[in-house]
């Protein structure tokens, strides 16, 4: 379908119209490739219209940045979103995609300076609420990296803790702690990360995080049993992954997703997050994060409404334009070759797209299978590292033993 959409716009642009007419389809044609995933074939339908024209809107110059932004060239993108500064309606996600060209450009003090000002911002302020919390967490992250642990810390605590960051956040807390040899105090996020979904790449890293930090503490006892507890957490898990790989391969899975979108309609995505666990379930939501698995996922769904779109229109012409066995003449002959004419594309464009569908699920099923398969190989290997854990800590514990005296 977006094959079909992608010609028609580069037939626009190649004919000899007028070049505002060609800078439009050259815009909608650098959307649908940035929808998809392509920035740099997106890079080439910019540049038609000179950066300077005055008459470009805010949403033609926030797509710029985007481009500029995936591709690598953060000076343009600088350019670009500092004439955005100020808008209405992009002033807040222009000054953090800003912030984020600053410092991959190299200019690190004022991209610093305009992502630590949006990350304190309040709750009143306007700003969204998920923005800030990217703010601090990426601020946190860079400041960890400059081994600055302390600044890190504060950020990292300004993030929301019912946010959809909060995990990560949490994960880095615990870091900057540690970078400070305060193992105690990194128990503090790490044990309230550790009680969340262990599905989550950043709770499994907290579960041994928690002994590690009690081994650090010279509590051999109570790292064991956190070693111990993290070894039953990834044997679940484990098992859970597990049977969503065979409900998968089973065909379960594009059956629960169809179920689900049936139910929601067009707003099905936004429901997954609510549905109920189950093994075709499980992963779902974290899934569709996958660019590669919403796109897959996307195009076997299009073509299966395709075919029902189509079925339903043979339907219409069954139901009006029944055959009568009746000759006809005139413009009622017309109008049945017209018909008839319909029916013969119709059941082309449908064979196809039975031929196709098998293919995409396939294409689907395997991408989701990789997908579960790598976190399974994730998690076995957390798994392992417990299990050494648990070896460490009785070690440590009988180094701690106090001898007899008297023997040496």
């Amino acid at each position: 379908m977006f094959d079909r959409v992608r010609r028609g716009y580069e037939g626009v642009i190649s004919k000899n119209l007028f070049q505002s007419v060609r800078d439009d389809a050259a815009s909608h044609l650098a959307r649908i490739y940035m929808r998809g995933d392509e920035p740099e074939k997106a890079l080439g339908h910019i540049s038609s219209t000179a950066e300077s024209d005055s008459e470009l809107s805010e949403e033609e110059l926030f797509l710029r940045a985007q481009i500029y932004t995936s591709t690598g060239k953060y000076p343009e993108a600088v350019n670009v979103l500092r004439r955005l500064e100020g808008s209405e309606s992009y002033e807040n996600f222009a000054e953090y995609n800003l912030a984020i060209a600053l410092l991959q450009s190299g200019q690190e003090s004022e991209g610093l300076e305009k992502l630590g000002k949006l990350g304190k911002a309040s709750n009143e302020s306007g700003v969204d609420l998920a923005l800030i919390d990217k703010a601090n967490l990426l601020m946190g992250s860079l400041m960890l990296e400059k081994k600055q642990p302390v600044l890190a810390k504060k950020h990292f605590n300004r993030v929301r803790l019912s946010g959809p960051y909060s995990n990560k956040a949490l994960l880095g807390s615990g870091w900057a702690d540690v970078a400070q040899n305060r193992y105690d105090h990194a128990l503090v996020p790490w044990t309230a990360l550790s009680k969340r979904d262990v599905s989550d790449k950043y709770v499994q890293e907290s579960l041994l995080g928690v002994p590690y930090a009690y081994s650090k503490l010279k509590l051999p006892g109570r790292a064991n049993l956190q070693y111990s507890k993290a070894i039953e957490a990834f044997d679940g898990e484990m098992a859970r992954l597990d049977a969503s790989i065979k409900s998968v391969e089973s065909g379960q899975f594009l059956l629960k997703v169809f179920r689900i979108g049936s139910k929601s309609g067009s707003d099905w995505a936004s429901k997954l997050r609510n549905v109920k666990k189950t093994p075709e379930t499980q992963y779902l939501w974290e899934l569709l994060l996958s660019n590669d698995i919403q796109r897959s996922l996307d195009n076997y769904m299009d073509l299966d409404a395709s075919v029902r779109k189509i079925q339903e229109w043979e339907r219409y012409l069954d139901g009006n334009f029944a055959k009568s066995g009746q000759p006809a003449s005139g413009g009622l002959a017309k109008a049945g070759e017209n018909v008839q004419r319909l029916r013969g594309s119709m059941k082309k464009s449908k064979k196809n797209a039975y031929a196709l569908l098998p293919k995409q699920r396939k294409l689907l099923e395997a991408l989701v299978i990789d997908e579960l398969k790598h976190r399974r190989k994730k998690v076995t290997e957390y798994r392992v590292q417990a299990g050494i854990g648990v070896i460490a800590s009785y070690e440590n514990a009988d180094n701690q033993k106090v001898l007899p005296r008297g023997i040496e």
